[in-house]
């Protein structure tokens, strides 16, 4: 994970052990919806309470994960778990257009 960003917003991303851009998203300073784009999807994210809530572009909620964690997670941590989330779903809407394909 890597800061990154003008003066006016900074940005998340991910990147490779190549250094290619695989994941954004803006950092987000509220608690507020924010557009994270990983594997050529695009996700609105949001944190409510300890839920970790993700939609697809459309608005359609695609998960929620309940973290409790024993101490507040620092704010990298967060977007760790955000990623990390986001790519299991990335991956599994990935087979589910190839199992389509297929049929």
């Amino acid at each position: 994970l890597d800061v990154a960003g003008g003066f006016f917003q900074k940005k998340i991303v991910l990147h490779s052990e190549y250094g290619v851009v695989i994941g954004e998203t803006a950092a987000s300073t509220t608690n507020g919806g924010a557009v994270l784009s990983l594997n050529d999807f695009k996700f609105i994210y949001r944190w409510q309470n300890s839920d970790l809530l993700l939609y697809d572009k459309n608005g359609m909620q695609l998960s929620q994960v309940n973290i409790d964690p024993a101490e507040p997670l620092h704010k990298l941590e967060e977007y760790a778990l955000l990623f990390s989330h986001a790519w299991f779903v990335s991956s599994n809407l990935s087979q589910s257009k190839a199992d389509l394909k297929v049929a």
